[in-house]
């Protein structure tokens, strides 16, 4: 094996992008933390998931839920950023929340096995 760069985020990496990166993760890690510290005030948390997807199915499924997910952004930006709901910095300082809303899509491969008795394997099934 041959190292072909001292760190792994290369020149090549936007510095905005990195720094995005960073931010999303912290949010993310933050949340879930959140969430394992307060487990009775959680914050919200959906992940949903097919492990099963006919690769056929993926290019619709995509532009759908692409669609969907920006029209609530959308929806959510507007409620989250109201004029009336939002405070402007004055003398002294001002006490504020960072609210925020993060949505993704995330996908990878899966080459899947034939079960051992022969049934379908449930996507949902949780082992």
């Amino acid at each position: 094996m041959k190292a072909i760069s001292r760190s792994y985020a290369t020149v090549r990496w936007n510095p905005d992008g990195i720094a995005s990166l960073g931010e999303q993760l912290g949010e993310h890690c933050a949340t879930l933390l959140h969430n394992l510290e307060h487990p009775g005030q959680p914050r919200f948390v959906r992940r949903v998931v097919n492990a099963q997807l006919n690769p056929l199915y993926r290019p619709l499924l995509l532009r759908d839920i692409q669609e969907q997910l920006a029209a609530a952004a959308d929806s959510i930006d507007d409620a989250l950023n109201e004029r009336r709901a939002t405070v402007t910095p004055a003398a002294g300082g001002r006490e504020a929340v960072r609210l925020g809303v993060v949505m993704y899509v995330f996908e990878e491969p899966v080459l899947l096995e034939p079960a051992a008795s022969g049934k379908r394997q449930d996507p949902h099934r949780i082992t």
